[in-house]
């Protein structure tokens, strides 16, 4: 089921970034990360992510787009590249494995600022 996989995989993924000590100190401290819309007023800098997934052939195949937003109100680019540079190292051709998702790979496609 679309829902349990995509479920699966955001709470997979949000793990493993607010898990993670070098995104934390990227962050300044804390790793604020938000399904599809941040709360109201939330502290900068802060991450949002969501994931679609659509049928693929073969039939028994879903594709998927991660998308994964990092919002700083930083006056410079710096505070921004080095959280970048600890996600794409964590996210970059992983490979993750959850109940719902045994063959899963991400890699990067985009990167926009």
């Amino acid at each position: 089921m679309v829902s349990d996989t995509q479920k699966s995989l955001l709470t997979y993924l949000w793990d493993l970034l607010t898990g993670d000590s070098d995104l934390e100190t990227a962050m300044g401290g804390t790793v604020r990360c938000y399904l599809t819309w941040a709360e109201p007023n939330a502290e900068f800098p802060y991450l949002v992510h969501r994931i679609d997934i659509a049928p693929a052939e073969p039939f028994m195949m879903r594709q998927a787009t991660y998308y994964l937003d990092i919002w700083s109100d930083s006056p410079n680019a710096d505070e921004l590249l080095a959280i970048r540079k600890v996600i794409i190292e964590l996210l970059d051709e992983l490979e993750p494995n959850t109940t719902e998702a045994k063959a899963a790979r991400l890699w990067l496609q985009t990167v926009g600022q």
